[in-house]
């Protein structure tokens, strides 16, 4: 199990923790927003960013290179290939 943990460097709000936590722990896809970020889609992150994500984008992209896998972002291609493999390691846990 993942548990991301606050970064002085990179601060996200707290809500984004819980999503991106559930994201590599359960395939639990985020919001609209975060899923463009994870998928590297910058100008759909921009158009989907709320009044409050808009200007802590770039903290939020700095959290998700230095604090989650590699293989769980940056085209949408790494995060439908991270999503089958949570998928095959719990259908392979709970076989």
């Amino acid at each position: 199990m993942i548990t991301l943990h606050p970064d002085s460097y990179y601060p996200i709000r707290e809500d984004l923790y819980g999503a991106l936590e559930r994201y590599l722990n359960n395939g639990i896809m985020p919001g609209s927003f975060l899923t463009a970020v994870l998928q590297n889609n910058l100008c759909e992150a921009i158009g989907r960013a709320d009044h409050m994500n808009q200007p802590n984008l770039h903290n939020i992209v700095g959290y998700i290179y230095n604090h989650l896998p590699s293989n769980s972002w940056g085209s949408p291609e790494k995060v439908k290939e991270y999503l089958d493999q949570l998928s095959t390691r719990d259908t392979a846990d709970n076989g």
